[in-house]
C-alpha cells in the first residue's frame, strides 16, 4: 500500500493543497484501520487509494472525497466531521457516495448530482476497482448486483461526457460478463 508520500508523489503535487490531502489521506487510514478488502485480505483502504489515483488529474475536492467516499458507509464517521474538516463540496460527495438502509446508491447519486456533477467520475473510479479486484471471488449477489448497476453508472457518465473513464469501465464490464 503506498503510504501517504508516495500517494501525493503519485498525483502530481504541483498546485495541491497538500495539507488538506495528507490530512485526507491519515483521516481515511485511521477510520479505516483494520478493515480487510473481501477475499483479497489486504487493508481496505488500498482501495480508497486507488479510486483517488483514478481520477487524480482532477481537483483537490475530487481526489479527497475519493479517499473519503467509503468512511461514513464503513465506519463511525458521519457527514458532518467530513464537512467540519474538509467542507461542502468534499461532504456533499462523499453522501453522493453513501448508500444506506434506506437509499440506494443511485439515490444517493442523485442527491448531489445537480450541485456535484463530478460525483459520476468518483463512482465510475469506484467501480472501475471493484471490478478490477478480485470480482471472481466476490458472493453471487454481489456479483449479481454490479452486473445490474454497472450499465447504469455507464450510462450516467456517457450522458455528462466521462468517455475515457467509461472506456475503461465497459472494457471491465465486457470482461465479467464473459
Amino acid at each position: 500500500m503506498l503510504n501517504a508520500d508516495q500517494f501525493i508523489e503519485k498525483i502530481n503535487p504541483q498546485g495541491r493543497d497538500l495539507k488538506r490531502i495528507r490530512e485526507a489521506y491519515d483521516y481515511g487510514l485511521s477510520r479505516h484501520e483494520g478493515q480487510l478488502r473481501k477475499f483479497s485480505g489486504l487493508p481496505y483502504f488500498i482501495h480508497p487509494i486507488r479510486v483517488a489515483l483514478i481520477v487524480r488529474d482532477h481537483d483537490d475536492d475530487i481526489i479527497i472525497a475519493s479517499l473519503l467516499h467509503d468512511v461514513v458507509e464503513d465506519t463511525n464517521a458521519t457527514i458532518a466531521d467530513i464537512e467540519s474538516r474538509f467542507g461542502l463540496k468534499v461532504a456533499s460527495l462523499v453522501k453522493g457516495m453513501t448508500k444506506t438502509d434506506d437509499t440506494t446508491i443511485f439515490e444517493a447519486i442523485d442527491s448531489v448530482i445537480d450541485q456535484y456533477p463530478e460525483i459520476v467520475m468518483i463512482k465510475i473510479a469506484d467501480r472501475i476497482d471493484n471490478l478490477s479486484d478480485n470480482f471472481d471471488k466476490l458472493a453471487d449477489s454481489t456479483k449479481q448486483r454490479y452486473k445490474e448497476e454497472t450499465p447504469m453508472i455507464i450510462e450516467y457518465a456517457e450522458s455528462r461526457g466521462l468517455n475515457e473513464l467509461t472506456q475503461e469501465l465497459k472494457h471491465l464490464y465486457a470482461k465479467i460478463l464473459e
